[in-house]
Formats: structure tokens, C-alpha cells, sequence
């Protein structure tokens, strides 16, 4: 904190897509009108303990959210300046503020999602269903902002957020100067035939950085935590793993190294805050290309679903395959994830760990003699080292839990870390 000023780091977690009994693990490692098991909106918002954003309190298109009943509803258009869709958009918000009332919880809410992208088609229809859709939801007297995404012309006490990759370069701000200039998605979900892709931490970790140098006051991580499409949950030919680039993965385990490299990145801005929260301020030499200060910073079928560990028994489980498609049953099989084997890689040329430094009376040191890159392990959930599988000085190649050597390796690697 810099006199009332600070940086608001945020991650998403889709509290449906993980069983109830992974979330004291998820919020540890993150720190139909149906509300009970997986979709316990109360349970969760008491057992993670701090304040979240209450995302799509809208009914979104397309029935990607819709309960299928709404579409038989006569003379229904969705998201558009029509009665019997505000009725019951009116009565779903009315419910679920009732809710959080009951619980004495106060979230930020958002009550739109990109409507931009689809309201010229609705014309002046489009246009009044924002106006109405604001004045609705302010007028429910929450006490907390209300926000709609990427919605240029929100209602004046209506936050409009950017959702984007680049942030800190696409979005003109929000639509009054006395709003919180929100960063709210920096990612997409997969659908089926899509090629993979993987956006890496370090571009997200530059985009961040850059969005908090143009006076950005939150950042949010969508998603933080992508979680499975159990069931018919699942939207049109989106896959049943929700979102495949998180920091935490599908299992509940830490993405390294991007979960890492996330966590060095708050420290290292927490470091900087003072500079990026209150002006211009000169540029600290920290070594050799370390420097900060205020410097810009430039198939349609599932193939592989998630059965969460806290589904199981111990024993006498049964599967049921729906095949709906056609295939061929004998062909299935059931996978297991290694859950104990970590990595860690560290290079001549990476910088040396953010912990290596702290402030001090408004200047940036150094907690060590000679800062060095380091690799470091950890295990998560009290469990211990018991043997090292693999470890090479030199250029190996492969992945976690399937390197081999490359053509350079000092011979008493694996000793030395022993």
C-alpha cells in the first residue's frame, strides 16, 4: 500500500467446473437455477474468504448459458430491448442479489459481457436494452459497483472493463475518470478443432506490467483456474477442459512455469509500485539488463475428459460411456496424472529470483552479495523430496518427467544436486 494506492491483483475460477471438495485447494493455490453441489455459490463465496468479482449475472447468448426453457418462452429475443427477456433477466439478478444479501455478501457484479460485439445488429433495440439493463441493476441499491465488459457506451455508474490481450495499448479507459480502470480477460477457451495453442508467461507477465504503467487499477486472470465441463454444462463445441493455458491446470496442480512466474511478477511490481502508482521516477540499474523504474515495457467429440480425484472411491467405482457418436468402446482408456514429479530449469542467462531483492527507505538492494540465477523445488501439499530422477548441467532436452541429455552434460550433475 503507497498512500492509499495499490495494485489489484484478481484470478477467475468457474466454481462449477471443480468439485466442491477441490476448492480449499484451489483458493490456496489462487488465493439452470441450480445452487446445490457444484454450483454452491454460497459455500463457495465463504470458504475463499476475500472479495471476488460476480461475473455474467447476464443471460448470456447463443444458449451458452441459458437454461433451454428460455427459448420457448413466445416472442422471446435474447440481450435485445424485449419484454418477456427483461422480465426474466430482472428476476434472475433480483435472485441471485437476494442471495448474496441473505449471506450479507457484497461483490463487484457484472451485468453485461461484450455486448458491444452484438448490439449494432439490434439497432436502437440493442441500445435502450444496455440503458435499461444498467439502470436495472444500479437500482438495485447493491452498494458496490456494477461493471459490464468491454461496453464503451455503459451507463455512467456502470464500469466498463477492457477484455483483451494488450490492454495496456488497446483500451482508451474507462467511461468516467472518477472509475476503476479494470483489465478483466487476458484469455479464450478452446473449441474442439481448434489447433493448440499456448500464449506464454512472460508475454502475459509483459502485458500486466504495461497495462499498470497507463494507470491500470486491477488485472484480472481469466482464467485462473479453468476447471472441466462436467456433464451437458460444457457451451457450443467448447471442450470439456475449460481453459488449457491456466495458471493452475485442470487436476488442481500449480502450471510452472507460468504459475511461478506470475507470483515473481506481483513481487517485482510490489517493488516497483511507487514508481508506476505515483509518476515518473528514475530508472535503478539492478545489474547487468536489469533495470526498473518508469520504462514502458515493450472432432466435435471429446477425446480426453477430466475425472476429478474427489469424485472417486478407493475402490468398486463405475464408469458409464455415453457414445452418442458412434466409436469404439474397446478403444477407451483411463489415464492417470503424475501428481509427484517436479521440475525446475534455470539457465546462465536468467535473471536472479525477484526475492533477491527488496526496497529499503525508498531504494531498491540487493539481499545478497552476488545475485545469481538459482533453481529451486518445492513440494506442495507437506510432501518431501525422496529421490532425483534426472539433473544435467548442460543443454537437455524433453519435458518435465521425460528429459534425457543433450549433447553437452557435466558427468557429476545428478551427484551434486543428490
Amino acid at each position: 500500500m503507497v498512500k492509499g494506492c495499490f495494485f489489484s491483483f484478481y484470478g477467475s475460477v468457474h466454481y462449477p467446473r471443480c468439485p466442491p471438495e477441490m476448492w480449499p485447494d484451489i483458493f490456496k493455490k489462487a488465493k439452470q437455477f441450480n445452487f446445490e453441489g457444484n454450483y454452491d455459490l454460497i459455500k463457495f463465496i465463504k470458504m475463499i474468504g476475500i472479495m471476488i468479482c460476480m461475473q455474467h449475472l447476464e443471460l448470456v447468448h447463443s444458449l451458452k448459458e441459458l437454461p433451454i426453457w428460455l427459448r420457448e418462452i413466445p416472442n422471446i429475443i435474447f440481450r435485445s430491448d424485449n419484454q418477456p427477456f427483461m422480465y426474466h433477466m430482472e428476476q434472475f439478478t433480483k435472485m441471485i442479489i437476494k442471495k448474496m444479501r441473505d449471506e450479507k455478501f457484497f461483490p463487484r457484479k457484472q451485468i453485461e459481457n461484450e455486448h458491444t460485439a452484438v448490439q449494432q445488429a439490434y439497432k436502437e433495440h440493442g441500445m435502450r436494452y444496455v440503458q435499461w439493463e444498467g439502470n436495472m441493476a444500479v437500482g438495485l441499491d447493491t452498494g458496490v459497483p456494477w461493471i459490464m465488459c468491454k461496453q464503451v457506451n455503459a451507463l455512467g455508474p456502470v464500469m466498463n472493463t477492457c477484455n483483451g490481450r494488450y490492454c495496456g495499448d488497446t483500451f482508451s479507459g474507462p467511461n468516467k475518470n472518477s472509475h476503476l480502470n479494470i483489465h478483466l480477460r487476458h484469455y479464450r477457451y478452446r473449441a474442439f478443432g481448434d489447433p493448440p495453442s499456448e500464449r506464454t508467461a512472460e508475454d502475459i507477465a509483459i502485458a500486466v506490467a504495461r497495462f499498470f504503467s497507463k494507470k491500470g487499477t486491477m488485472a484480472n486472470y481469466y482464467m485462473y483456474y479453468g476447471g472441466t465441463n462436467f456433464g451437458r454444462t460444457s457451451s457450443s463445441f467448447v471442450t470439456t477442459q475449460y481453459y488449457d493455458e491456466a495458471p493452475i491446470v485442470e487436476y488442481g496442480l500449480p502450471r510452472e512455469p507460468k504459475w511461478g512466474h506470475f507470483r515473481d511478477l506481483h513481487d517485482a511490481l510490489k517493488l516497483c509500485q511507487k514508481a508506476l502508482l505515483w509518476g515518473t521516477q528514475p530508472v535503478q540499474m539492478l545489474g547487468k539488463d536489469l533495470e526498473v523504474g518508469q520504462k514502458q515495457f515493450g472432432s466435435y467429440v471429446s477425446m480426453l475428459y477430466h475425472t476429478p480425484r474427489a469424485i472417486l472411491q478407493p475402490k468398486n467405482n463405475f464408469l458409464v460411456v455415453l457414445e452418442e457418436m458412434g466409436g469404439k468402446l474397446d478403444g477407451i482408456e483411463i489415464l492417470t496424472v503424475n501428481r509427484d514429479t517436479i521440475c525446475s530449469i534455470a539457465g546462465e542467462h536468467y535473471p536472479p529470483n525477484v526475492e533477491t531483492w527488496s526496497r529499503y527507505k525508498g531504494v531498491i538492494r540487493t539481499n545478497v552479495d552476488t545475485p545469481k540465477p538459482a533453481a529451486n523445488l518445492v513440494c506442495l501439499d507437506n510432501k518431501t523430496i525422496t529421490q532425483v530422477d534426472f539433473a544435467s548441467y548442460g543443454d537437455p532436452v524433453g519435458n518435465c518427467g521425460h528429459f534425457i541429455l543433450g549433447k553437452c552434460n557435466a558427468p557429476n550433475s545428478q551427484k551434486i544436486v543428490e
